[in-house]
């Protein structure tokens, strides 16, 4: 149980009743019947036009999580994250291998086995073969412009794959992070994704003309890129 919501909820409703009797005013006069169904009833029944009705009766259950304190296992996670660590620092690396079939997070599971058997060309090949076909898999290449300029691995990979999405942004290496958009390479028989568009982080006719006027320049991106891979060579030489 979380006091805290509790506390509040009572709180907040006692200093708006003080606020109303000590200002000369009364209870009756700030409660109106009719608002309170137009109000919290007229918004009830619009979650029934714009949600399944298992979801707006499940709104319910919902509003109970406000009462109590979620556990997702934080301290353990931690815990064992601290344990590994030292395993790592103390026998090396690939000690990780040991136990990692152990380990309940699929996540932290598949994320320690690259980390142990290192990423080369196969590894995505490897994640798809042992991952159901009605799963959607998303690869994040954000930086994997600034390492290479190859990208004829993609289209065998999406045809083979069709639940298979690789994604790039134009935040990294174009530096365009305020136009908040990317692009993406998948099989077919998943072509809803190419009406997906948040309209809420400012996508436009105009950011989509910037977009693909930064695309056309590739060459001068790839110029900067290299620059950028001079000087960090260049400091890493220098500081021995």
């Amino acid at each position: 149980m979380d006091i805290a919501t509790i506390i509040g909820l009572i709180g907040g409703a006692a200093l708006i009743v003080m606020s109303v009797l000590t200002s000369g005013g009364t209870l009756a006069g700030i409660i109106d019947i009719p608002s309170v169904f137009m109000t919290i009833g007229g918004s009830y029944m619009a979650i029934f036009i714009t949600a399944p009705i298992s979801k707006a009766v499940g709104i319910f259950k919902i509003m109970g999580k406000a009462f109590k304190i979620p556990d997702f296992g934080e301290k353990n996670l931690v815990t064992k994250l601290m344990d590994l660590s030292n395993k790592a620092r103390r026998e090396g690396i690939l000690a990780l291998e040991d136990g990692l079939d152990d380990l309940e997070d699929p996540f932290m599971r598949s994320g320690l086995r690259l980390v142990v058997d290192g990423t080369d060309g196969n590894v995505i090949r490897s994640i798809m073969e042992n991952i159901p076909d009605q799963t959607m898999v998303l690869i994040d290449e954000a930086y994997a412009s600034f390492i290479t300029s190859d990208v004829d691995y993609i289209a065998p990979l999406v045809n083979k794959y069709s639940n298979l999405i690789i994604s790039r942004t134009l935040s990294k290496f174009y530096g365009l992070p305020g136009l908040r958009m990317g692009f993406g390479f998948m099989g077919a028989g998943h072509q809803k994704f190419l009406k997906y568009a948040n309209m809420y982080l400012g996508y436009s006719r105009f950011t989509e003309a910037v977009a693909i006027a930064a695309l056309d320049g590739d060459d001068h991106y790839r110029e900067v890129a290299n620059q950028m891979d001079w000087g960090r060579k260049l400091y890493k030489q220098e500081l021995g």
